[in-house]
């Protein structure tokens, strides 16, 4: 009996603030949605120059001084080409890993904090 007059004293406060609550929960879930994208994508890019370093790493310790002509010159090549710094850039120009993923997040932490000082 206490556990029903109690909870009915929760729903009537919940029904009270509920466009309150609907609006947080709404925008959590807008906000996770959010994160997890942005993490991903992060994520992804930091993938991709990681697959190329060691893509690198394996031509540049290979055996090709063995080889003929014709593939010296394609190694070589591909050692020329390779030395490039290959990433995925968004927005303004922007590289996409994990250095800038925790620069972003840093620069949104500052913000959110300076916001919540100055009310």
């Amino acid at each position: 009996m206490s556990l029903g007059v109690i909870l009915s004293f929760i729903v009537v406060y919940i029904f009270k603030y509920f466009q309150l609550i609907q609006a947080i929960l709404a925008s959590i879930s807008i906000s996770s949605v959010v994160l997890t994208f942005s993490f991903e994508l992060y994520n992804t890019g930091q993938h991709l120059e990681d697959q190329f370093e060691l893509i690198y790493c394996a031509l540049a310790n290979m055996p090709w001084y063995l080889w003929d002509r014709r593939n010296k010159q394609i190694y070589f090549l591909l050692i020329a080409q390779m030395q490039k710094d290959v990433s995925i850039y968004v927005g303004l120009n922007t590289q996409v890993n994990r250095k800038s993923f925790i620069m972003y997040g840093k620069f949104l932490y500052a913000a959110f904090n300076y916001f919540y000082q100055i009310r």
